[in-house]
């Protein structure tokens, strides 16, 4: 499935001025937006995604004519410490992506196998559209377009950039991992990241923040107790159904069980067991 966000012209605009005022990339600065979202949702300050290259070394002359496919995938990795400028961690990603320019080449299953086995160094990565082109004569019979296309891959999740007078961000997701509410929810905390930056760029990643005033006042406003401090397992599982109810929970011999059904199988156990007369704190034996 997709799913599409695109900012304003105005932060369009905005963002860009920031990123050529601090002598950054919009790349660079689109990459530590989502590092910091990544590390808020994960709760690490250390996280790794992976990025889409285009694998051609500027060393080489007219790389860019060279006809052929070079793009690659490689792992980025994001120390994003909450004292920590969000524009200094900018320039420190964009001088270590120029300092890897050299090594872009390099093969996922290499860079893989020298991580260690057992090691999965992502389970998703990004990739910034920005593919320089002439413009043709106008007397010539030769015409440019520009179409996005739905690009399959192997990871569960992709999300193509794509600069512009408005820029775009194109969610790819594998549905029956991702919730289309999640997708949507991650996309507007990663514009409210933004948002932030080009309103205060001095703001460092614990500054950040991932609700908004109209929600933040709604958390103030509720009523005591209705915001539980700490879920139970079988409270986050329930919430779990309600928000994706059609997401698999698990497969048992080739067969792919979703949380909605899970739950109702749950469901008729308890009931059962409550009828036979079984007793909270009581041990069930179970014949497997």
């Amino acid at each position: 499935a997709q799913y599409t966000i695109q900012l304003s012209a105005e932060k369009t605009t905005a963002l860009a001025a920031l990123a050529a005022n601090e002598q950054l990339t919009l790349n660079s600065v689109v990459q530590v937006a989502w590092a910091t979202l990544l590390g808020r949702y994960s709760l690490q300050d250390d996280v790794v995604f992976g990025v889409v290259v285009s694998g051609r070394p500027p060393e080489i002359e007219d790389v860019e004519k060279i006809v052929g496919l070079f793009i690659n995938v490689i792992p980025v990795r994001v120390q994003v410490k909450g004292n920590r400028s969000l524009m200094e961690l900018c320039r420190q990603v964009q001088y270590e992506q120029a300092q890897s320019q050299m090594y872009q080449y390099s093969q996922l299953a290499d860079i893989q196998a020298a991580a260690g086995p057992g090691k999965v160094l992502f389970d998703h990565f990004i990739g910034f559209e920005n593919f320089p082109f002439e413009e043709t004569n106008a007397d010539t019979d030769i015409s440019i377009a520009l179409s996005s296309n739905q690009e399959e891959t192997t990871y569960d999740l992709y999300i193509t950039f794509v600069p512009g007078r408005q820029l775009t961000a194109h969610f790819s997701y594998n549905e029956h991992v991702y919730g289309p509410a999640f997708i949507s929810d991650i996309a507007g905390r990663f514009t409210l990241i933004l948002d932030q930056l080009m309103q205060d760029h001095t703001l460092g990643a614990g500054d950040i923040e991932l609700t908004d005033v109209t929600e933040r006042q709604q958390l103030l406003e509720a009523p005591a107790g209705l915001i539980a401090a700490e879920k139970d397992l079988i409270a986050c599982f329930e919430e779990q159904v309600l928000y994706a109810p059609d997401l698999p929970a698990f497969n048992i011999r080739q067969h792919q069980v979703s949380y909605e059904e899970c739950n109702a199988q749950a469901n008729r156990l308890a009931n059962y067991l409550i009828k036979a007369g079984v007793q909270p704190g009581q041990c069930v034996a179970i014949w497997m």
